[in-house]
Formats: C-alpha cells, structure tokens, sequence
C-alpha cells in the first residue's frame, strides 16, 4: 500500500518537473502562451523552489552519522573567498555611485564628532536608527574619500568577511568542511548580491549581518556575555537585526537545550533587544522606518494575508533558487546554466536530508525574512533583493545540509552546478547594473555640461530594477560638474521666484533628459 508521504512526494515531484520545464521554455524562447499566457518566470520559479522546499521536508529524517573528513584550513577558505569574490565583483569595481550614494558619502566625508553622537540622540530625518552603520560609513569615508574603487572595494571585501562567518557558523552547526565551503560560496556568489554589494547605500544590510553572525557564533562558543556586544552593533545597524533572540531560541530548541535553561542563555539578548527597540520607538516618536505614501502608515504595520503569505512562501522560494534579473535577454551561457541548476536541485530535492540542519536552515530563513515581509514581493528586475542578504544565510545553511544528504558524487555535481548558474547569473545582474550606472553618470554629466540656470522634472526611481536618481539627483550633478550648482531647481525644490530658460523633463522611453517643448 502506498504511503500518503510516498504519494505526496510523486506529487511534489511532478510539479516540480512541470515547473522546470515552463521556465525552461520561458527562458529559451521568451514569452510565450500555451493555455495560459507566461510572460513573467516568478510564478514558475516560486512553484519550483517551494515544491523543492516541501520535498525536503517530506523527505527529512532524524540526524545521521556524517563520516569524518579532511577540508580546507581556514586560511586557504578566506584566501579562497576573497580571490572569488573580487574576481566575481570586478565589473563593479568602476561602476558610478546612485541614488543615495550621493548623499550617504558626502555626509560620511563631513562627519565630526558631534554629528556622530547626534547620531545615537537626534531622530534622523529618514525615521531610520541606524548609528552604527553610519559610524562605520564614516570611517570608511577616512580611506576611501570619493573614489569609486575604494568604496567598492570596501564593500566587497565586507561581503566577504560575512561570507567566511557563514562558513565558520556553518562548521559550527557540524556541516563538513567541504559542504560549509560550498555554503560560504552560495552566500558569497549568490546572484541576488548586485544591489547589497554594488549599492553603497546598501551597506546597512550588509554590516548588520556582519555583527549579527559575530554575536550567533560568540553565543556558540558558549561566550555569551561577549556575545552581547556584536548583537548592540548589529541593532544599531539595521532593523534586520531584531531577530536575533528569535533565531537564538530557534537554537536551542533545535539543539534540545532545556527550556528550564532558556531564560537565562537567551533572556539578555531579549532585555537588550527589548531595551533598545524602546529607545528607537521613544526617539523617533514611534516605531519609524519607511511609509505608505498614501496613509502615511509604516510599512511594517502593513499587512495583507494573502500578500504576506505569497511572499513569504513562493516568492522567497522563487528569488533565492533564480537570483536572475529578467529585464536584460538571457545569455545563451546564462541559459545552460540555469538549467543545469534546476537538474541539480531536482536531483537534490530525492536527498533525506538531516531534519534538525533542515529545522534550523528554514526556521533562520523564515525568522530573517519576517522584518522585510512587505518588500518580499519582488519583481523579475530583483528590485528590493537586498532584503535578502541575511535571510539568504539560512538559505546557505539548507544548501549544505541538501549536499551533506546527497551521495558524494552527486554532491559534488549539484554544487558545481547551482554554484556555476550562481556565478553566471551574477555576472548577467553585474553587467545591468554596470549600464545603469554609467546612464545615470551620463545623465547628471549631460546636465553639467549645460552650464546654465535648470529646471529638472522628476527622473526614475529605477531603471532595470536598478536604484537610478530618484534621490540623488543634486549630488549626482555637481559631482559631474565639480562645484557646487546654485541655479539648478530639481521638482522637489521650492518654484524659484523666476523660472530658469531652460526646463528638462526626463524621458522614460528614451532615457534622458528632453527640453520641455521636445516632448510630444
């Protein structure tokens, strides 16, 4: 007799093939109707990555013996990291600054000591507490000054520092050497990584989980006193961070630490989280962060069921499994790729992986993605997949138990692939971005270049799913101009007592910028 797990697996698994063959021709041919019209890929890749989700856990099984092995030192992991990560992020090295660039590094550049402790006792005009990040901008801002390269540079080589903790958090939760190794790489190739690492603006994500996984291994090594420190620096960074007593509950549960001792191991790290949660809400006179234009209502506090529900499911699924940006034709390279990826993952998903490292894998996946709910619906440009960057530790987490289950060969096989589809569409993303970068650098130098009293509507917010000049228009064009520019009016400035010769409103189709009486 067949059991009902058995049947819902050959379920699960024809979806799965029925998915991967609709994105395949998606991805081939573009476009396409048959029965129904299939012109976005997410509704397929989030049938895709949540069947593969399921199937791991219809699949699951107690934890197993892992045989011992030989890997790497730790050593030749970080030189491994930083050769791949910089190779991988070359393109972007060279890339112009966007959107808030242009105000976050001229602020960083004037910091003084007073303008830092404002930092920690003054509401930002953002509704955002984020005072760490912004000490940590300033002080990379005494090394890099306005160079394009330094300040990538900078950002790479944090990314990288995040990576290897992913690595080291991963051999704590007793992945093997090679298996934690390929974590650390899906984290640090991951192609969703464009918009935290190439976007400076970004950093916010990126330093966040920087201190977050300090405090999580500190908290390992039993250290826990020592682990409150990071977990400080982690919710003065971003908001992301006040997770971090949910995840260490999800710790100890998985790890069958008694709850009679849960009070005292995790109730620090709730008082201090607790603690300064209250002093954000009192300083900012509520519980800030970014609004609904149209009620003015935090976007945290916005909450639709369904909405909430695709996102955190199918949506999640969708943009972790295909980091690929869809606004730019798909490379024939890029194609192979992807479905060299999905065979793999549907080789992978017939694994019975260990269902404590799967437990723990998901629960930090979904605990991390809980805070950014509201921005999870993203779109086929990838906008918004910053958000990602510390939810995506726990994807890294259920990578390598899925490796850990599967025989070595095929270990050995899937890793390669959904590691070189990763690393193919990074390079697919970093070529996007690297084009609107130099559009938005051509733009403000094309206004520069006029030299003459503007008047300038307002410009995209984004282009290809790329943060464009929304904000960021003003530094963007005196950067290009080199001074100051004291008759320059943008669309969100006071109507100047006489209106300037010249008024330019910006083109969507075409991309720039048309005097007034060009347009149709």
């Amino acid at each position: 007799m067949t059991s009902p797990i058995r049947t819902w697996r050959a379920i699960l698994f024809a979806i799965l093939i029925g998915s991967a063959l609709i994105l395949a021709v998606r991805a081939i041919a573009g476009p396409f109707r048959l029965g129904i019209s299939v012109t976005s890929p997410m509704n397929a890749e989030g049938v895709f990555g949540l069947a593969v989700f399921l199937l791991f856990l219809a699949g699951a099984r107690p934890a197993f013996h892992r045989a011992g092995a030989r890997g790497p030192r730790p050593w030749h992991v970080a030189a491994l990291l930083i050769a791949a990560g910089f190779a991988a992020f070359a393109p972007s090295l060279h890339s112009p600054f966007l959107a808030d660039d242009y105000d976050h590094i001229p602020h960083a550049l004037h910091t003084t000591p007073a303008s830092i402790a404002a930092l920690f006792t003054q509401p930002a005009a953002d509704r955002f507490f984020r005072p760490a990040a912004f000490v940590a901008y300033a002080a990379e801002a005494r090394l890099a000054g306005f160079s394009r390269v330094a300040w990538h540079s900078l950002s790479i080589a944090l990314h990288i520092a995040v990576s290897f903790l992913v690595y080291a958090f991963a051999r704590r939760r007793q992945s093997r050497p090679w298996t934690a190794l390929a974590a650390a790489l899906l984290f640090l190739l991951h192609a969703s990584r464009p918009e935290a690492v190439t976007w400076i603006a970004a950093q916010f994500d990126l330093w966040a989980a920087f201190f977050f996984l300090i405090a999580l291994l500190a908290f390992a090594q039993r250290w826990y006193a020592a682990s409150l420190a990071p977990l400080l620096l982690a919710l003065l960074s971003k908001e992301s961070a006040y997770v971090y007593p949910l995840v260490l509950l999800l710790l100890l549960r998985i790890d069958r630490v008694p709850p009679r001792l849960w009070p005292r191991l995790a109730g620090p790290s709730f008082l201090l989280t607790g603690a300064v949660f209250l002093y954000r809400w009192h300083l900012l006179g509520g519980i800030g962060g970014y609004r609904n234009l149209g009620t003015d209502r935090p976007y945290i506090l916005t909450f639709d069921f369904l909405r909430t529900t695709k996102a955190l499911t199918a949506r999640l699924a969708a943009v972790l499994d295909f980091p690929v940006n869809w606004s730019h034709p798909l490379e024939w390279w890029l194609i192979a790729a992807l479905l060299g990826a999905m065979a793999a993952w549907i080789a992978l998903a017939a694994t019975k992986v260990d269902r404590r490292q799967l437990w723990f894998g998901l629960g930090f996946l979904f605990l991390a993605a809980l805070p950014v709910h509201e921005f999870l619906l993203i779109d086929a440009n990838l906008e918004k997949s910053r958000v990602l960057y510390l939810p995506s530790v726990g994807y890294a987490l259920i990578f390598a138990a899925a490796l850990e289950a599967a025989r070595p060969r095929l270990a050995i096989l899937a890793a390669s692939a959904i590691l070189t589809f990763n690393i193919a569409a990074l390079e697919h993303n970093l070529a996007v971005w690297s084009s609107v970068s130099q559009l938005a650098w051509r733009t403000c130098e094309s206004v520069a270049a006029l030299n003459r009293p503007l008047a300038l509507s307002d410009i995209a917010n984004t282009v290809d799913g790329v943060y464009f000049l929304h904000t960021g228009l003003r530094g963007c064009i005196e950067s290009a101009a080199g001074k100051p520019l004291a008759h320059l009016y943008l669309a969100t400035d006071p109507a100047p007592a006489q209106p300037p010769p010249i008024a330019l409103d910006w083109d969507d189709q075409a991309r720039r910028f048309v005097r007034r009486n060009e347009l149709p």
